[in-house]
C-alpha cells in the first residue's frame, strides 16, 4: 500500500531575508559545507547577495534552530572543522514558499549577458 503524501503547511509571518533565503536555496540540490554554500548563494543570486562567513553562519544557526536545515557532525580536515548542512523537508517547503518573493528580484538584477539559471 503506498504511503500518503505528506503536506507541510508553512506559516510565514514575515519574509525571509535574502542571505537566509539564498543559504536555503544553495542547499536545494544537496548537502554542502559552508564555503560551498557561500559560492552557490552568490551564483544563485546573480552576484547580488555576497555574504561574509559571519552572516552565513548566523543565518545557518537560525535555520538549524528553526528546523529548516540539518547540521551534520563536525569533522576535521587539515585540522580545520568542517560541517555539512542539508535541507529538511520543512526547509524545502519554506524555500518553495519564499521563492515567489525572492527569485523574481534576483533575475531582474542579473547583469546583462549573465547566464541565468
Amino acid at each position: 500500500m503506498p504511503l500518503p503524501r505528506l503536506t507541510i503547511r508553512v506559516p510565514i509571518a514575515r519574509k525571509m531575508r535574502a542571505p537566509a533565503f539564498y543559504a536555503l536555496a544553495a542547499l536545494e540540490d544537496g548537502p554542502l559545507e559552508g564555503a560551498d554554500i557561500l559560492r552557490r548563494a552568490d551564483e544563485l543570486s546573480g552576484g547580488h547577495v555576497r555574504m561574509s562567513a559571519g552572516t552565513l553562519y548566523g543565518a545557518l544557526e537560525r535555520l538549524v534552530e528553526s528546523g529548516k536545515v540539518y547540521a551534520g557532525d563536525y569533522r576535521f580536515e587539515h585540522s580545520r572543522p568542517r560541517r555539512e548542512y542539508r535541507l529538511t523537508e520543512y526547509g524545502r517547503a519554506v524555500l518553495a514558499a519564499e521563492a515567489r518573493h525572492h527569485r523574481p528580484r534576483a533575475r531582474e538584477r542579473r547583469p546583462k549577458g549573465h547566464p541565468g539559471r
